[in-house]
C-alpha cells in the first residue's frame, strides 16, 4: 500500500537532461510552450530515456499511501534538524515529464493519456503534501500547481471533447 519504495525506485531510474531542467525552471519554456522539430526530437528522446522512471512514479500512484524511511545524519547533536529525507528533487523532475508528456498527447487528441497522466499527477501531489517534512509538502504543492497551469494551457489550446472535459473535472475534484 506504500507508494515510498517506487518513487525512490523512479527516483533511481530518472534520466536528467541539463537543457530541459534548465527550462522548467520557467514556465513559459517548460511545458506549454513551442517546440522546434531539434527540440521536439530531443524531448523526445529524454521522454523515451524516462520510460522506466515514469513506469515506477505510475506504480507509485496507484497506491493509496506514501511514507518514506527518514534517517538522522551523522555525528548530530541537533537530530532533528539533521534529518536526511530522500532525494524529492527528482520527482519532481519526473512530475515535469508527465507534464511534457501531457502535452504531446494533446497534440495527437489522446485524452485519455492525458487523463492518466494527470490522476497520477495529483496523486503524487497529494501524496508528497501528505508527508511529514515541509520541504514534501512544498514539493508536493509545486507539482500540484504545475500540472494545473498544464492542464490550463491544454484545455486552451486545445480543443478536448466534451466527455473528457468532465473526466478531467472529476480528477480536479
Amino acid at each position: 500500500l506504500n507508494a515510498g519504495p517506487h518513487y525512490l525506485r523512479a527516483i533511481e531510474l530518472y534520466v536528467p537532461d541539463k537543457s530541459f531542467e534548465a527550462a522548467i525552471r520557467y514556465s513559459k519554456k517548460g511545458p506549454g510552450s513551442t517546440l522546434t522539430a531539434e527540440r521536439r526530437l530531443a524531448l523526445t528522446e529524454w521522454l523515451t530515456k524516462n520510460g522506466p522512471a515514469v513506469v515506477e512514479l505510475r506504480l507509485g500512484t496507484a497506491k493509496p499511501y506514501c511514507w518514506f524511511q527518514y534517517k538522522v545524519g551523522p555525528n548530530s547533536e541537533w537530530a532533528l534538524i539533521n534529518v536526511l529525507i530522500p532525494p524529492i528533487n527528482s520527482l519532481r523532475k519526473l512530475g515535469i515529464v508527465l507534464c511534457w508528456e501531457m502535452q504531446l498527447a494533446a497534440e495527437k487528441a489522446d485524452w485519455n493519456s492525458i487523463t492518466i497522466d494527470l490522476q497520477s499527477l495529483k496523486t503524487l501531489a497529494r501524496h508528497l503534501m501528505g508527508c511529514p517534512t515541509l520541504i514534501e509538502q512544498i514539493v508536493g504543492t509545486g507539482i500540484d500547481q504545475w500540472v494545473s497551469r498544464q492542464l490550463i494551457y491544454l484545455v486552451q489550446n486545445y480543443s478536448p471533447p466534451s466527455q473528457s472535459l468532465d473526466t478531467l473535472a472529476e480528477i480536479l475534484d
